[in-house]
């Protein structure tokens, strides 16, 4: 849930509105420090991944309602690139290179370019490869799962991650504003094992339409 605005009341005394001013800055302060701690551990967990490889399974909701279940694998590598295919009979390519993001979808025969720089400040997803990308975002821990929700061009937008008792990851959640929700169950994942470089190397099929969003 993201953070709601803060309600302003006028005051009639002057001294009134220096306390609650200063009240508010303190709090402010104190909310920001609780910020910093809570991502500081989570970046520990992260800073544990050089590599990650594995399967999925994604659940589908929309408004709290089971709409699919599909399946895919995976492969990133910190601290900028990401490879994650989903497999018939929704397929789809999303490879990170570290500066373009490639998005592939072979029904529409299209694929769609986006910078990376730019998507990672509205996608928290990408938050998984880059901790210094974390500016637009606010990080906290409930029940044991790391909460983060988007802010500013990510409002709306919520992800959570779930670490096993090894302290590996295991679960990824994502919601967005528009009231679809993804869980991904990841399953046969390798930690630190080397991945081909290749794997972050996305070559356009052959009579497939580009779009290019790199300029825009």
């Amino acid at each position: 849930m993201l953070l709601s605005k803060a309600v302003r009341r006028v005051v009639g005394r002057i001294f009134l509105c220096v306390s609650v001013a200063g009240g508010m800055l303190v709090t402010s302060s104190l909310q920001a420090q609780e910020q910093s701690v809570q991502a500081q551990s989570l970046q520990t967990l992260l800073n544990q991944i050089h590599t990650l490889t594995g399967r999925f399974e994604q659940h589908i909701y929309e408004y709290g309602e089971p709409v699919e279940v599909l399946q895919g694998h995976f492969a990133l590598q910190r601290p900028s690139q990401l490879y994650w295919e989903t497999e018939a009979p929704d397929e789809s390519v999303l490879v990170a290179d570290g500066e373009t993001v490639w998005y592939y979808s072979p029904f529409i025969e299209q694929v769609s370019l986006y910078s990376q720089s730019a998507t990672m400040a509205s996608n928290p997803l990408l938050v998984l490869l880059e901790n210094n990308t974390w500016e637009g975002f606010s990080i906290e821990q409930v029940a044991g799962q790391w909460v983060i929700n988007g802010e500013g061009e990510a409002q709306g937008q919520q992800l959570i991650l779930a670490f096993d008792d090894n302290q590996q990851l295991a679960q990824i959640e994502l919601s967005d504003a528009y009231g679809q929700k993804s869980i991904f169950h990841l399953q046969q994942t390798q930690l630190n094992q080397p991945v081909a470089s290749e794997t972050f190397q996305f070559e356009v099929p052959r009579g497939v339409e580009i779009d290019d969003q790199r300029g825009m």
